[in-house]
């Protein structure tokens, strides 16, 4: 299996500035570094705010990133021109999270599709309404739903639509950036079967933001855990789920329902709240929420409170940036 795009420390901060204090940089991305194999679906999860969204758009160069590097298909996205760039677009696009706001009011459901197609050249005039139509059938949509617009449409099909613009172009990757979450649960499930459908059917590369670790489940090939900015953990589904490193992780998977009142399982709850970009703590990001952080006495370990981990594999599990995985002291 080769690998389709690499990332190697990846930043990207924000400028914070209000009128009565001094300006202050919030890092979103820091220092990210990601491969993708072809045919795979890699997983971004995390909390609100972990910088899930902003290192998806940094792929599709949507944002500029700081620093870093991106190779697509063994090309660096960075160096290319805005020309060489809007060429090179149609081998990776995004779903939106907010298919309400990605589709142009304004425009019937056939124009907005037609779109990309119509701009990159991809068919003759002739075959342009024949190419929409298949589209629509491909993601589960009648053809009747051509001359609507995007309001006389449901939250499902809109997303649907989406999906469908963002297929015109045949892309090799497809950034869906939390693709089901202002869906009800019955219509999640079914945009999931779809979009696990037309993974096989063609040949698809996914990257999938989120922040639900039970949805992730369904399908994903590999899961990267994000917190304040950085990766703390990557690896195989199975071993994420099963044997999770990160203190982090576990928590967010043993906050997942059970839905068998029967079973209990112990919950990990977190102190405190999220640390602020603005003004991360020193040493690793998630000292101050984490309990295997602290001695039996209360007090802080010095590695974890002083020392900023590094993303790192044993020759026996996944890699992690955590100075003591798996809870060992």
């Amino acid at each position: 299996m080769t690998t389709l795009l690499e990332v190697r420390n990846l930043s990207k901060s924000f400028i914070w500035r209000l009128p009565w204090r001094q300006r202050q940089y919030l890092k979103a991305v820091d220092e990210v570094n990601l491969d993708v194999v072809r045919g795979e679906c890699l997983a971004v999860v995390g909390e609100s705010g972990s910088g899930k969204t902003t290192l998806g758009r940094c792929l599709l160069r949507l944002l500029e990133p700081d620093t870093g590097e991106i190779h697509f298909d063994g090309e660096d996205l960075i160096q290319l021109t805005r020309r060489q760039l809007r060429r090179r677009r149609v081998q990776f696009q995004m779903v939106f999270q907010d298919s309400a706001a990605a589709l142009d009011p304004r425009m019937r459901i056939a124009a907005s599709i037609a779109e990309p197609i119509r701009f990159h050249h991809l068919r003759p005039a002739a075959e342009v309404d024949s190419r929409v139509n298949s589209l629509l059938e491909l993601v589960g949509l009648a053809a009747s739903l051509n001359d609507r617009y995007p309001h006389q449409l449901s939250g499902g099909q809109r997303q649907r639509v989406g999906i469908a613009r963002a297929l015109a172009t045949e892309p090799k990757l497809l950034l869906l950036d939390e693709p089901v979450s202002a869906l009800d649960v019955s219509v999640r499930a079914q945009i999931l079967g779809l979009l696990a459908e037309l993974r096989q059917r063609l040949a698809l590369t996914m990257i999938f933001i989120a922040h639900d670790l039970a949805m992730v489940e369904q399908i994903a090939d590999r899961v990267a855990v994000m917190y304040l900015g950085r990766v703390v953990e990557i690896g195989d589904r199975r071993a994420i789920f099963k044997q999770p490193r990160h203190p982090y992780t576990r928590s967010l998977l043993r906050a997942i329902p059970i839905p068998d009142p029967r079973r209990r399982q112990r919950r990990e709850v977190l102190t405190g709240e999220v640390p602020s970009p603005l003004s991360p703590p020193p040493g690793c990001a998630f000292h101050p929420r984490c309990a295997t952080a602290r001695k039996p006495d209360g007090s802080l370990k010095p590695l974890c409170s002083e020392v900023k981990p590094e993303l790192v594999a044993s020759d026996s599990a996944h890699p992690v940036a955590c100075h003591y995985p798996t809870g060992e002291s």
